[in-house]
């Protein structure tokens, strides 16, 4: 769009030319301000293309209703409108001074604000691009003058497009270098930065907000405030991109950008490998409740950007036309939050524990439908979104490196409930128990029982750290629930055991993953208690195998101290093959919540193993006294949210280390 002028004693003239096919009417407007809508009301040129008419409207305000047409015309002396191939094309006469209540006067010799916007969509429709720009209309000469160089009346939100991409770069890399930083180096900060949180835990029954907060160590804390920062800054500059927005259409623009942000970091959390390791000396699922959370600020800022549109701005979000200054397409949009809204509804822990198979397959189609549609829906989308879609994308290419680890694995189960898969020795076997962490994992594929479905189970080692072991625990009894259509992956896998008449699974893994946020390997402990109930046996009994298999010098010495509620007898033997006789460094306690007195039973190598009838007491276990003063102690829990919960504020009063490990994907 161009603008020329010509001042000639007490009136100027303005043409104005703008090249657009498909625009229905464009404006221009003398102001005050950056403001389109003042107070007092000011009036704006209107060249409407159906009919080729220029008239002056009042701006009231920012919806169809309060832009009434002028009483009168006669401030304004139109000479030609007219639409000739795309070329739009009119020009007015008014006085320097102020011809009516509504026009804003003009001083010759001091840029004036000219308002500008167009719309594809009849007038009185939301524009679809608008602006502002200073405009000096004469020289200081003193004479009649004119201005005949077209003055550009450009679009300062153009740089939008690009703006929220650089600033999350911007964020990541911040991110990246102080991961780094924590993860290789040494001493007693980093301790404090991986391994206090920002606030005590709940001994019990922790509040929604308390949950999540007693989790935060003061690392990711950090990082979270560099996320909320970035935020700022996208927000920050919005605003200054749209310095005549009015408030609602600024709302919406800064909630859609804050979208945009979390649905780019959103994606990352899930692009699982051991990159996360190595810059953050974390794992996929320590830092997965960041996907969580940044799904659910999506979720909100969406729907926010989504009701302003539709409800305050009246945009129609059914069109594909391109919209606003951002050229965004609210049709693609719209589909856009479906699919995420969708999704962030069924990805409910109530709806992913009870109908796992929905809530998987669901959020896989509807993660694709969303992420391509967001992408056409503008290019300030597209753009930020390849990066974050490259990182997703090359993960995945190597994850599917995984289906060519199929290993025929020896199966067995122990009652209807729980089934033991043991991997043979091989050289695989033995590397992954010489690379793998602490507490280390494998995501599980069983093409008998899906070829899609993957599920993540701790990998036991071996006693003879030779190669590793999953324990699998049906959420049922498998064998009473075989006709059941809403069977867990566990039944299913239990169930297949069962049957088998060879004795063995074949089994697809990814692995190994996982990384304890304490750091093992660079710091020293005397004592480490390991609280487990039921099958969170397994990641403490992996730790107990590794221990014995990697004796380095800062494990000689180490007491492990294993304490494994269960609720009856035979839950004692679901990893016999695997777990007895214990290592000697190890004092091992075991309760059975359902007997009333102590007993024993017989494991696979004939020896008994004893227990206590009754629940586990945590103060008995967890406190200052039972260890020497000097002790060094760290503690692991893994089990029921209640038992680990418990353990948790029981470490944080003795000022024990603690780490807990949680599969609730």
């Amino acid at each position: 769009m161009t603008m020329r002028s010509l001042v000639k004693g007490a009136n100027v003239c303005i043409q104005v030319y703008f090249q657009r096919a498909t625009a229905k009417w464009v404006s221009v407007a003398i102001t005050k301000s950056t403001k389109m809508v003042t107070s007092p009301a000011n009036n704006a040129v209107v060249f409407e293309t159906a009919g080729a008419t220029t008239k002056l409207y009042v701006m009231k305000g920012y919806t169809s209703n309060t832009v009434p047409l002028q009483s009168s015309q006669a401030s304004m002396n139109v000479s030609q409108s007219s639409m000739v191939n795309g070329l739009i094309s009119f020009t007015f006469e008014r006085t320097l001074a102020s011809g009516s209540v509504y026009d804003v006067a003009i001083n010759p010799i001091v840029a004036s604000t000219v308002q500008w916007a167009y719309a594809d969509r009849a007038w009185p429709a939301v524009h679809t691009k608008d602006g502002s720009v200073k405009v000096l209309f004469a020289s200081t000469t003193g004479q009649d003058t004119k201005d005949t160089t077209a003055l550009s009346l450009s679009d300062p939100s153009a740089s939008m497009k690009y703006s929220t991409a650089l600033i999350s770069a911007i964020i990541l890399t911040t991110m990246i270098l102080l991961g780094l930083v924590v993860t290789n180096s040494s001493g007693k900060w980093t301790t404090v930065v991986t391994l206090r949180a920002i606030c005590a835990p709940a001994k019990q029954h922790p509040t929604f907000f308390l949950s999540w907060m007693q989790d935060i160590k003061l690392g990711e804390a950090v990082v979270v405030g560099v996320y909320v920062g970035g935020l700022v800054a996208v927000g920050a500059t919005v605003t200054s991109a749209f310095p005549s927005a009015p408030l609602a259409r600024l709302a919406s623009l800064v909630a859609g950008h804050v979208a945009l942000v979390s649905l780019m970091f959103l994606m990352l959390p899930v692009a699982r490998g051991q990159h996360w390791e190595r810059i953050f000396g974390t794992s996929h699922e320590r830092i997965v409740k960041f996907h969580r959370w940044l799904g659910r600020l999506c979720v909100v800022a969406s729907t926010v950007h989504f009701l302003v549109l539709w409800l305050v701005q009246e945009v129609d979000v059914l069109v594909t036309d391109e919209y606003g200054s951002q050229d965004a397409v609210p049709l693609f949009g719209f589909v856009a939050f479906v699919a995420f809204a969708s999704l962030s509804l069924l990805a409910h822990s109530f709806v992913r524990r009870a109908c796992y198979e929905l809530f998987y397959y669901y959020h896989r189609v509807a993660a694709v439908v969303g992420l391509v549609f967001v992408m056409l829906h503008s290019p300030s989308c597209l753009y930020a979104m390849i990066f974050p879609a490259t990182v997703y994308a090359v993960t995945a290419l190597f994850r599917l490196g995984a289906y060519w680890n199929k290993i025929t694995a020896i199966a067995t189960t122990h009652g209807a409930n729980s089934a033991l898969v043991i991997l043979p020795r091989t050289c695989e076997t033995a590397k992954w128990v010489m690379e793998a962490n602490p507490c280390a994992f494998f995501w599980v594929n069983v093409p008998s029982v899906s070829t899609l479905e993957w599920h993540p189970y701790s990998a036991i080692i071996t006693p003879d750290g030779e190669s590793m072991a999953f324990c699998i625990k049906a959420s049922s009894g498998a064998k009473s629930t075989s006709d059941s259509p809403s069977r867990s992956f566990g039944d299913k896998l239990v169930q297949l055991v069962a049957d088998s008449r060879a004795g063995t699974v074949d089994v697809v893994l990814d692995g190994p993953y996982g990384h304890p946020v304490i750091n093992f390997d660079k710091q020293t402990y005397d004592s480490v208690v390991l609280i487990a109930g039921g099958v969170g046996i397994t990641p403490l009994l992996s730790f107990v195998n590794r221990c014995h298999v990697h004796k380095h010098d800062s494990n000689r010495g180490l007491a492990l101290h294993l304490h494994w509620t269960v609720r009856t007898p035979d839950d004692l033997l679901v990893a016999s093959e695997v777990m007895f006789p214990l290592p000697p460094n190890v004092k091992a306690t075991f309760y059975v919540t359902t007997a009333e007195t102590n007993g024993a039973v017989q494991c696979h190598t004939g020896d008994y193993v004893a227990y206590h009838g009754g629940k586990l007491v945590l103060d008995e276990v967890l406190n200052v006294e039972r260890y020497a003063l000097h002790d060094k102690v760290a503690v692991m829990a893994c089990g029921p949210p209640g038992l680990v919960q418990e353990t948790q504020w029981y470490s944080h009063k003795c000022r024990f280390d603690f780490h807990k490990e949680v599969f609730l994907f």
